[in-house]
């Protein structure tokens, strides 16, 4: 893995049409799957899911290239993640909240990013950890509104680092169960999760990171 940010943290949501014919049932349904949501992840204080992600890059107008990568993913409040990519290559991103260390396993070096002020909070992260004002900080509109899986598109209602954020909802559960970042380039991530997990109290060790004997550690200046 070299360093994508928008390919790790702010990875999350997706992509579908809303069906001729939809009346006001539609915004019924989505009003559901959000209020579905809400009480879901209100109590969750971390949780842990696999993960395969999809990357699509914008280059030069037309589409880029793609890149798939798989893992497991574990988030944690206030702040905390760290996804362990296993697949096409091994490598780390974890955050205590305050720092980020990406790390390409075997490779001679990690990058260490500050993350204090917030900066974890941009996309999907706040929705998983049941943080996030829906209502407050996005327009909804629904795509798709299916038996097991309803689709919406969240739009900021201020400015932000990404253009929209699209999420794949299990109406009946309110489980999240795919979520899609468009960002401000036009660049796709989107992540899928599978085998979630909530409130199992992961090692606090889990989102800390000692860099091994012999990798250097780069600081990064924090984006502007």
């Amino acid at each position: 893995m070299r360093f994508r940010a928008p390919h790790t943290l702010l990875a999350l949501v997706l992509l579908a049409a809303l069906p001729a014919g939809a009346d006001e049932n539609a915004s019924q349904c989505a009003e559901r799957a959000v209020e579905a949501v809400k009480q879901l992840y209100a109590s969750v204080e971390d949780l842990s899911a696999r993960f395969s992600q999809e990357s699509r890059s914008v280059a030069f107008g037309g589409p880029g290239a793609v890149t798939r990568s798989q893992g497991k993913v574990v988030f944690a409040r206030p702040d905390r993640m760290r996804w362990t990519y296993t697949e096409p290559e091994r490598s780390l991103v974890v955050s205590d909240g305050e720092w980020m260390w990406i790390h390409e396993i075997g490779s001679g070096e990690a990058q260490k990013l500050s993350v204090a002020g917030g900066a974890l909070s941009g996309a999907a992260i706040p929705l998983l950890l049941g943080e996030a004002d829906i209502a407050g900080t996005f327009s909804v509109r629904e795509e798709a509104c299916e038996a097991t899986r309803v689709r919406v598109v969240l739009t900021p209602l201020q400015p932000a680092a990404y253009e929209r954020l699209r999420v794949a909802v299990d109406p009946q559960t309110g489980e999240i169960l795919e979520t899609q970042v468009v960002d401000l380039l036009g660049n796709e991530t989107r992540v899928a999760f599978t085998d979630m997990r909530v409130n199992t109290s992961p090692d606090s060790a889990l989102f800390r990171f000692d860099a091994p004997e012999g990798v250097e550690v780069i600081e990064l200046a924090p984006p502007n």
